[in-house]
This record gives C-alpha cells, sequence and structure tokens, in this order.
C-alpha cells in the first residue's frame, strides 16, 4: 500500500500530518484516501487525542460505506487503537 511506504520513509513527518486528518476524513471521498486516512489514525492513534472519536465518526457509517477495503481498514484501525490505548 503506497500510504503505508510513504509514512515508512519518511516516520518524523508525521507530526505535520496529524492535525489534518480531520479535515480529511470529511472530505475524502475516494476509496484509497479513505483508506489512507483511517491507517494513519490506527497507526499513530496512541498520540492523536480525538483517535476514538474520529473512528467512531466512521464506524456510526460503516453500513453505508459500499467499499470492503474501507470497511476492513476500519476495523483494522479500531483493534490497533484498542490495543494501542
Amino acid at each position: 500500500m503506497h500510504h503505508v511506504s510513504a509514512f515508512s520513509k519518511y516516520p518524523q513527518r508525521y507530526e505535520e500530518v496529524i492535525p489534518s486528518l480531520q479535515k480529511c476524513l470529511s472530505s475524502v471521498e475516494e476509496e484509497t484516501g479513505k483508506i489512507a486516512v483511517i491507517w494513519t489514525i490506527g497507526e499513530y492513534g496512541d498520540i492523536i487525542p480525538d483517535a476514538p472519536y474520529f473512528l467512531e465518526n466512521l464506524i456510526d457509517k460503516v453500513a453505508d460505506e459500499p467499499s470492503h477495503a474501507v470497511r476492513m481498514e476500519l476495523l483494522t484501525a479500531a483493534v490497533k487503537l484498542f490495543f494501542k490505548r
């Protein structure tokens, strides 16, 4: 996945991206974009104070999400966040 490799390549830059996550979640419509944002929340959820609330909003709308890949990433991120916190 491209989003994983970008963060792996520049791990020190995640702090620049995290403040924009909430804004991204409300505006991203494409599957790969949603997956990237959700992955970021799951991966760095231990340092994102509002991470559970970001995911909660998406979980509340999961029945309306047509993408199986987005739903799977949401499940993965929720589990990661649970164990990190």
